[in-house]
């Protein structure tokens, strides 16, 4: 199990139940539109595709990543990374690790549709 994925179970694990899902996607946060609220699924990448470039980004020297559960697209568990604009020189093993769950609702209960958060713009075939 890749350093990501034992970080995501850590998340996954702190919640009693979480609808069904079959797999992860990573979406970065400077691809996410924040203004008008979007996504374009053309910035999905599977985690198995992503978990090198994860563990380049913990070499980088940033003081903190945030890995964030932002609930279910099509059956995929949608997890942002963030990370600061500049490094600052952090070793590896100091990093800071932020982690949290999806989206809560007036009630504090998790939002797990991520389309009821953002709008997600498909892929043109």
């Amino acid at each position: 199990m890749t350093k990501l994925e034992l970080i995501i179970k850590g998340i996954t694990g702190s919640f009693e139940s979480i609808p069904e899902y079959d797999d992860y996607l990573i979406i970065e946060y400077n691809f996410i539109d924040k203004d008008k609220k979007e996504i374009s699924e053309i910035y999905f990448t599977a985690i198995s595709e992503f978990h090198k470039k994860f563990e380049r980004i913990l070499h980088q020297g940033f003081s903190w990543v945030n890995v964030s559960l932002y609930g279910i697209y099509k059956k995929k568990l949608l997890i942002c990374i963030e990370t600061p604009e500049e490094s600052k020189g952090v070793p590896y093993e100091h990093v800071a690790i932020n982690t949290s769950g999806p989206f809560l609702d007036d009630k504090h209960l998790p939002i797990w549709e991520v389309s009821k958060i953002y709008k997600i713009i498909q892929k043109k075939f």
